[in-house]
């Protein structure tokens, strides 16, 4: 990611038939706020810190976050340097720590995340995505466990009943970010739409809605559906499809085919994901939760992405939840 910009996902969890809300204290919650979980990945450790739910709306029109940093600890290492006055390299050895980071708000309404890359080099979506599943399949695996010696049942018997956390991270996507992609293409080649599973909102995208109630009737996990013409296939029809099945954030989306110098070229969601820049973000966290959570804000109510949804009766379980922050 580039420093300072801010990134708009679809934060899809989901526990077999069960919904993200459905688990939020239990699972969820715990595995975002518990700064003793870490991931290992080489020589470095990711980690989810300062984080908190806070009320981002007002007392009369909550809207509850999940706020935070994730973190690369990690260190850097040089082998040698290049001099100038010589115009050759020469040995030095150094490694140093570093940690890189970004900042996070997840709003617990419609699903929808804010994720902004506050340094150089801070870790991506994708790596978030990795740390955030693994934390919560380590929760639920306590979880399980903890309710099978309760319960006097097996752990496949609880399991059956709570089934292990899937956990989807979907940048959003917008008409005009993926027109300039678009034009990038002498020839469009393939299109590819997958559908995945999805947090309990509907889609405006007719086609996605398809394509859900099939993989729902056959109980399938996700489906793909492939376009290709050696020919070419039609860019503002193209634009229309993936803007269509990128905007809510519930499917993925690929392209592929031939450059204006004839070389092979291909793009997906990272290449046309809505994004804006914080020039100069506050210092203090509860400034920048409250300013990246206007930036959401702002996004949907310009149509650059859509905020997503939530049943009345979801949204009055998060009253009850969070009472003690209004």
């Amino acid at each position: 990611m580039r420093n300072l910009e801010a990134v708009y996902a679809n934060f899809i969890c989901k526990f077999g038939p069960h919904q993200m809300a459905d688990f939020l204290e239990e699972i969820v919650l715990p595995s975002l706020l518990d700064d003793s979980l870490f991931r290992k990945r080489g020589k470095s450790t990711f980690h989810i810190v300062d984080t908190k739910v806070a009320n981002l709306g007002s007392k009369k029109n909550p809207d509850f976050c999940v706020v935070g940093r994730y973190v690369q600890n990690t260190s850097l290492e040089r082998t040698q340097v290049f001099d100038p006055a010589t115009g050759k390299l020469k040995r030095d050895e150094l490694t140093i720590a570093s940690a890189p980071s970004a900042y996070f708000v997840l709003r617990l309404i419609g699903h929808r995340l804010v994720y902004f890359a506050e340094t150089p080099y801070a870790p991506d979506v994708s790596s978030f995505q990795a740390t955030v599943r693994h934390h919560l399949r380590k929760v639920w695996d306590r979880f399980v466990r903890k309710l099978s010696e309760e319960q006097k049942r097996t752990i496949t018997s609880v399991v059956d009943d709570i089934p292990r956390p899937s956990l989807r991270i979907n940048k959003m996507v917008g008409h005009d970010e993926i027109a300039d992609f678009v034009r990038k293409f002498e020839t469009i080649q393939k299109l590819q739409i997958e559908v995945h599973e999805r947090n309990d909102e509907q889609d405006a995208y007719e086609l996605a809605e398809a394509m859900e109630s099939h993989r729902l009737s056959v109980d399938g996990e996700t489906t793909k559906l492939v376009t290709r013409s050696k020919a070419g296939l039609d860019p503002d029809a193209t634009i229309d499809t993936l803007a269509g099945a990128g905007r809510a954030g519930n499917q993925s989306t690929k392209i592929s085919g031939l450059d204006h110098e004839g070389s092979k070229l291909e793009g997906s969601q990272d290449d046309y994901a809505v994004s804006d820049f914080l020039p100069d973000p506050p210092e203090a966290d509860e400034e920048l939760a409250k300013e990246l959570f206007d930036l959401l804000k702002e996004a949907g109510a310009e149509e650059k992405i859509s905020l997503g949804s939530m049943s009345a009766d979801r949204v009055a379980r998060l009253r009850q939840i969070f009472a003690g922050l209004l």
